[in-house]
């Protein structure tokens, strides 16, 4: 509210100080870096110009609190826009915001800034993930970050000449020094999650993918840090504050090979004099304190799979130290220790602990001797497994992650083999489900490819919202089976987590609707195709501007009649964002004009007004005339 009562303030005093040119902000930019954007298409050497023309005081323009309303008066943007790229947070002092991702301000970096140059010249923008401490390289372009000049020496600085000029008028180059595939994928988990994208493909860095995107942004950062931290602290204890870049590469290598590096960190930590060397928690300080007693920002449960890692290390990996029951007890039921108590052992073998005191005083078992009085090995016996269970329909299909109509037919077809389940049994084995999903995510060891190609798209994505019909869906996975559409990566270790191209999928589902009516898509994609809401396209529908039909799963509308109404027409809010005034106004000066416009009504009492493309000419010229 503050900055939108700065903003009618400031366009009411400052009218006469607009800007000529307003760049629009993209939803993904960083503010600074917007800023200094604006600065550059308007001809001037330093944002200082900018910040001077808003009228904004040195103390206005510094940290997390910037004025937003103030600058918003200047460049006719609007102030949502504004707040949705800014970095205070409204409701607390302490922390700050980033693309709608809550932080703190330790977490930024607004005085250094750091570039991908190759990024900038191909987006034209700079990305908000640069405003992070530990962005310090590009998994796009596999290098690390430029942070000073070639040329004169210095640091970048936000006030310079251009996204891509130093403020000593020399071009900001790449630093051309490459990163390793581990720095790579970590600051990939980073760069997608800040930006809300799907995932790059997996440098089979084993870093634990899956769980790090499931994770807040600020949760993902603490863990960085802690990591980070401790594995520098164990390689120079006298270094006590490391550079961003050295605590990334070090939680970078640390995550790889997931859990294994983890456990040498943990070994390595293990193996330190401490004041009570039986006490875990001091044993493993502070990466025990820091990551599993402080609360974090996410849910307790994104941080279980490192609960689970440092469970299984403390019991089975770690001296074989006897460890409390009660030490993380939410994951205790999912970590099997290798050592066991005699009640334990008994309770596996489904016998009397009796029998294994006898057997233990006839020297026919082998005891581990260690702190606690005596402890067996699991290894050394063969326990009785429990019947695999039999699943119902519903359940089998969620397993696997397909609906039930899918799983039937791909039963029916054979691809779905039934091999542990008697006739006329009802449901599935839960062997025949797990063969079936091993069979699909053997396709990644086989087919897993180290592209940077960013246009991919997961099975679950192609399954939900590109295939419509069953038959569709259950061809799709066929036709993985059979390798006829490759796998390019996976982002987690399910079936609607695997890569595959957008083009493969372009092709298969062009093969697969081959029929008189042509490519169709759904109201929701034609929406998005367009730019405009639902309602908007099933109003054109109803003035016969789309070639649609309905059936049982809503309107199908033609591909090829998407594509020739958006080659005749565009939105007149485009035009108004193009010349920087409003819809309302083009509107009148049509009515003036005897401008004819394609009026649309929406469900909730507006219209959604279209212009033919080559009127768009004659519009710009009337603007200017009776500006």
């Amino acid at each position: 509210m503050r900055d939108k009562q700065d903003a009618w303030e400031a366009s009411s005093i400052g009218a006469g100080k607009c800007l000529v040119r307003h760049p629009i902000p993209r939803p993904t930019s960083s503010l600074l870096g917007y800023i200094l954007k604006i600065s550059q298409a308007n001809g001037f050497s330093s944002p200082w110009s900018v910040i001077r023309r808003a009228g904004l005081k040195q103390h206005e323009f510094r940290g997390t609190g910037i004025k937003l309303g103030k600058i918003a008066a200047i460049t006719a943007c609007p102030i949502d826009d504004l707040i949705a790229l800014g970095y205070s947070d409204p409701n607390s002092e302490r922390s700050c915001h980033l693309l709608d991702h809550k932080l703190l301000p330790t977490d930024l970096d607004l005085q250094s800034p750091r570039i991908c140059p190759e990024c900038v010249r191909s987006l034209g923008f700079i990305e908000a993930q640069w405003d992070l401490a530990y962005m310090v390289g590009c998994p796009v372009h596999l290098c690390w970050a430029t942070s000073s000049c070639v040329d004169c020496g210095e640091a970048l600085r936000w006030f310079r000449q251009g996204q891509l000029r130093c403020h000593c008028g020399a071009k900001i180059k790449s630093a051309g020094e490459s990163i390793s595939l581990p720095e790579s994928d970590l600051l990939q988990v980073l760069r997608t999650k800040v930006l809300r994208l799907l995932p790059l493909a997996n440098f089979g860095t084993g870093l634990p993918f899956r769980e790090l995107q499931q994770m807040e942004l600020r949760s993902l950062l603490r863990v960085i840090t802690v990591i980070g931290s401790c594995s520098n602290l164990l390689k120079s204890p006298s270094t006590r504050n490391s550079p961003p870049a050295a605590i990334l590469s070090a939680a970078a290598e640390t995550l790889s090979g997931w859990p294994s590096n983890f456990f040498e960190l943990l070994r390595q930590l293990g193996r330190r004099r401490t004041q009570n060397p039986c006490d875990i928690r001091d044993q493993f300080a502070p990466l025990y304190s820091s990551l599993f007693k402080e609360k974090l920002t996410g849910s307790a449960e994104e941080l279980d799979f490192i609960r689970i890692a440092f469970l299984d290390f403390v019991s089975n990996h770690w001296d074989g130290r006897k460890v409390d029951s009660r030490l993380l007890s939410s994951v205790r039921s999912q970590v099997s220790t290798q050592y066991v108590s005699r009640a334990q052992l008994a309770r596996s073998l489904r016998v009397d602990p009796r029998t294994i005191k006898r057997h233990v005083d006839l020297h026919c078992l082998p005891v581990k001797k260690s702190q606690s009085p005596e402890r067996f090995d699991k290894s050394q016996f063969s326990f009785i497994d429990r019947s695999a269970k039999l699943l119902r329909v519903r359940e089998a299909a969620r397993d696997i992650g397909i609906s039930v109509a899918v799983l039937r037919s791909l039963t029916d077809g054979g691809e779905f083999e039934v091999r542990h389940q008697l006739p006329r049994q009802p449901g599935f084995h839960e062997y025949d489900v797990r063969s079936f999903k091993d069979k699909v995510l053997a396709l990644v060891l086989g087919e897993m490819s180290c592209t940077t190609d960013l246009r991919v798209i997961t099975v679950g994505e192609s399954l939900q919202r590109v295939c419509q019909a069953t038959g569709e869906k259950a061809n799709l996975l066929r036709d993985l089976l059979a390798k006829r559409i490759r796998v390019i990566g996976q982002t987690e270790r399910t079936l609607r987590g695997l890569l595959i191209s957008s083009k493969d999928l372009s092709i298969f589902i062009k093969g697969e609707r081959r029929n008189e009516f042509g490519r169709v898509m759904t109201c929701a994609i034609a929406a998005k195709t367009l730019n405009c809401e639902i309602d908007t396209v099933r109003g054109l529908i109803e003035q016969k501007l789309l070639c649609a039909r309905k059936t049982a799963r809503g309107w199908e509308i033609a591909e090829s009649s998407v594509e020739e109404f958006s080659r005749l027409f565009v939105r007149l809010s485009w035009v108004a964002a193009l010349v920087g005034t409003s819809s309302r106004r083009l509107m009148a000066l049509c009515a003036c004009n005897k401008l004819e416009l394609c009026e649309i009504k929406s469900s909730r009492g507006g219209v959604q007004p279209f212009v033919r493309r080559q009127m768009v000419d004659t519009i710009v010229e009337y603007v200017k005339t009776n500006a």
